[in-house]
This record gives structure tokens, sequence and C-alpha cells, in this order.
């Protein structure tokens, strides 16, 4: 007898699969599918199921591995859409052996599920155990399906239209880039570093969030920095991780010094990098003047190198409105730039009607 039969289910209505209950079954089941359900079967099987995850979650916090670890060792099969995938499945991995004890420590000292990043103990193990328990080489593997995992449609379709001529762009939104890049950067990121090869806009974004959330020396980072920084290919990509880069604020003097290749490099996206962190970290009684210069000096003909550069004139005529004055009357700017300098500063909700006023008047035809 199935269990359509014994409860009087219609087998349609059954969205896993519909075991035989005269004989011990490994019950394969799909939680998220049974969340998302309509049915009234749905509904009650994921009760059970949040339930039972909730407690594994309870006993993991209190460190009670004993009674978690006989949870685990009665899995037979892991869920194919979100926990897991079959050994025989190049998408995903089963726990192995071990994977339960593992799992178990690190749900007991984690805070991850206070975060909002993770909805549920499923989303959970395939972010930990994937990124940090299967070997580097398998490990890299699994971050790209996670990834198209974390994919949304209509976000791909919507972050697209703002970034031109990329196609490589999976759709995940950048909250989520931001986690899986700390995570990465809280275990192993050198070898993640070294031998991970990005081809897609989220990847390239992860790897340039990790070498600002990484520990490590300024050095290390100048040596990733040198790696990526030539991968840039939109501004998003270059905006995202250059506000990122916190540990700059240490290292004020030595990170001019190794922007100055940037400043004159020919490449659009590189020249926007550091037109972008001169901006970020420079804009202060120090550099002011230099930055301006750079600025000024800067004759790449690139759009998103004279809107960066444009965004910054405003962002410096808040901080400094009088020398900001000074150089919008003294300057070497080409007309599209500092017009768009002059509209930037007008659409800032921090300079007044009279300014914009000005500004408007200053316009070059």
């Amino acid at each position: 007898m199935n269990i359509s039969a014994r409860y009087h289910i219609p087998a349609r209505k059954l969205d896993f699969v519909n075991v035989n209950l005269t004989k011990d079954n490994k019950l394969f089941i799909d939680p998220v599918k049974m969340k998302w359900g309509t049915s009234e079967i749905d509904k009650i099987c994921f009760s059970k199921i949040e339930n039972f995850v909730n407690l594994m979650i309870k006993l993991a916090r209190n460190k009670e591995y004993g009674k978690l670890l006989t949870f685990f060792e009665n899995f037979a099969e892991r869920n194919e859409t979100r926990l897991g995938y079959s050994l025989e499945s190049r998408y995903g991995k089963s726990f192995g052996e071990d994977g339960g004890t593992y799992l178990a420590q690190l749900l007991s000292r984690d805070n991850i599920f206070e975060s909002g990043f993770v909805e549920d103990i499923f989303d959970f193990i395939i972010y930990k155990l994937y990124i940090r328990k299967v070997k580097w080489r398998r490990k890299m593997e699994k971050l790209r399906d996670i990834l198209f995992q974390c994919s949304d449609a209509e976000y791909k379709k919507f972050h697209s239209s703002l970034c031109p001529n990329i196609n490589d762009i999976i759709g995940v939104r950048l909250p989520k880039l931001r986690e899986i890049a700390k995570l990465v950067a809280k275990d192993n990121p050198i070898n993640f570093l070294e031998e991970y090869k990005c081809e897609f806009y989220e990847e390239k974004m992860v790897y340039g969030l990790i070498i600002g959330y990484m520990k490590a020396d300024f050095s290390t980072r100048l040596k990733y920095l040198d790696i990526f920084v030539p991968m840039i290919d939109n501004w998003a990509i270059c905006d995202c991780c250059a506000s990122t880069y916190k540990f700059t604020n240490k290292n004020l003097d030595e990170m001019y010094q190794y922007l100055q290749k940037y400043i004159t490099s020919e490449n659009e996206f590189e020249v926007r990098f550091a037109c972008i962190m001169l901006m970020d970290y420079f804009l202060n009684d120090k550099y002011i003047d230099r930055v301006f210069e750079i600025y000024n000096n800067i004759k790449l003909d690139k759009y998103y190198v004279k809107m960066a550069i444009a965004w910054a004139i405003s962002v410096a005529f808040v901080k400094y409105e009088e020398k900001t004055r000074e150089f919008l009357q003294n300057n070497a700017l080409d007309k599209f730039t500092f017009n768009k300098s002059l509209q930037k500063i007008i659409e800032s909700n921090r300079v007044s009607k009279e300014v914009k006023d000005e500004m408007r008047q200053m316009k070059r035809k």
C-alpha cells in the first residue's frame, strides 16, 4: 500500500515519492518543494520537517553533539534541491561519512542563522558545508553552482540593464555576494584567490570582495589587487569592491602610491578604479589638492572614467565647497566631464537650491 492509498490522497498531489508503506523505504524528500507547495500534505510535511530542523539547531547551539549526530546518522539521502546532491551528480555532494560530525560542529558555533542570509538549515548546509568542507578544487566548482542557485531572474534582467554589454551576469543580489565573500574570507581566502578562475560577473565580484574582507597584511592585499583590478570590466564591480577596501584608511600613503599605475593606465576600468578609490578614501585635508590635480590631468576619453571624475567632484563639493569652487573655476576638464560634474552637484540632496541655481549658470555651452 502506498501513501496515496493509505491516506486517500490523489497521487498527483504528492510532490515527493509516493512510497510503498509495506516495506522500509529510504524516503527522498525535497523540503523546499514542500515549503512552497499549496496542497495540505505539503503544509503538513513541511511543518514536520521544520520542527525537526529546529530541534537540530537547538541541539547544535547547546553543543549536544551526541543527540544531534543520531539525526544525521539516519539520513539516507540528501535533498536534491538545496540541502545537497547525490554523489553521482556533478552539481553537488552528499554529506559523506564524516559530514554529520562536521556539520554539527559548524552549527554549534556559527551565528549565520541570525544574519538574514539563510532561511533555513538547508541553505546553511549548502553554503557552509560546500564552501568549507570539500577539497578546494571541488569547492570552487560548488561556488558556481551556489551562485546559480541564488539567481533571481527579475534581478538579473534589472541589473543587466544597468551594466550594458556585460553578458555574464547570473543575477545574484549584492548582499548575498557579500555574505558568500565573507564566508570564504573566514576560511582559506589565499587558496581561493590563487586558484579560482573567474568567468562570471558574480565570481569577479566575490573575488574582489574577499580582498577587502580577509585578514591579511597590506602587501598581501596589493598582490591580489594586481590580479583583480585588470579583471574589472564594469562600473558595478569597480565601485562595490572599492568601497569595501576599508583597510586603505590605515595605509593611505602606501595606497596612494599604489594607485599611480592605474591613474596612467589606458584601461578604462583600471583608471576608474583609481578615481573611485581616490574619491572614497582621499578626499581629506592631506590629499584633496593632489586629487584635484590628478582628476584634472586624466585625459583618457572613456565614458566610465569621465563619469567617475564627475561623481568624485560632486562628492568633493559637499566636503570642500570652496576648494571645489576654485577647481571648477580653473580646470582642464573636457566639456562633458565638467558639465556632468555640475549636474551631479545639482542632483545632490546636500546642496542648497541657491547653489544649484548657481551651478546651472556655469554650464558650458
